[in-house]
């Protein structure tokens, strides 16, 4: 698959990436110099790191299951979501990285708290929002901690914080 990158202002193709496998999801950190991507390759799973303005590879990492979603919390670290319930770390600069599975199903939604380090994610099977701490010791991969579970009447698909973070919406 190909990723692609414009500039919005003039609609100018600023680089085109070509990865092995198949393009599953992507994010950009919040500075914008890195477009994190996952891709499916056989049945091997990798997150690949790219430099956002010339789509030069920085890193990649393997990791334990189908990734379907991700997002940046800052410019240090990356979660992502995927088959069998998985969600994963990794920390950018150690290129340190865990996975837990959280969930019962494929974990199609995630999203961080703006002001804190909760991350919120929702799988197709549960009618549960996960919400969980991420917490790192130096040296150590980043670990999410499971602070609380906030029931729903029906299966959730995607969520999001306002940006003050005092709510937490879902559909």
């Amino acid at each position: 698959r190909i990723v692609r990158v414009w500039q919005t202002r003039t609609g100018q193709l600023l680089h085109e990436t070509q990865l092995p496998g198949k393009v599953t999801c992507l994010a950009f950190n919040p500075s914008a110099k890195l477009l994190g991507v996952g891709v499916a390759q056989e049945k091997r799973f990798f997150l690949h790191f790219l430099e956002a303005e010339t789509g030069k590879m920085v890193f990649q990492q393997e990791i334990a299951a189908h990734p379907e979603t991700m997002a940046f919390p800052d410019d240090h670290f990356l979660a992502w979501g995927g088959y069998r319930g998985r969600l994963g770390l990794v920390n950018l600069h150690t290129k340190q990285a865990s996975t837990s599975r959280a969930h019962r199903g494929t974990v199609q939604a995630i999203a961080f708290h703006p002001t804190r380090p909760i991350l919120a994610s929702v799988s197709e099977n549960d009618r549960q929002i996960r919400l969980s701490e991420l917490q790192y010791v130096e040296g150590q991969a980043p670990q999410l901690r499971e602070a609380w579970v906030l029931e729903s009447l029906s299966v959730v698909s995607r969520l999001c914080f306002t940006p003050d973070g005092k709510r937490l919406a879902a559909i």
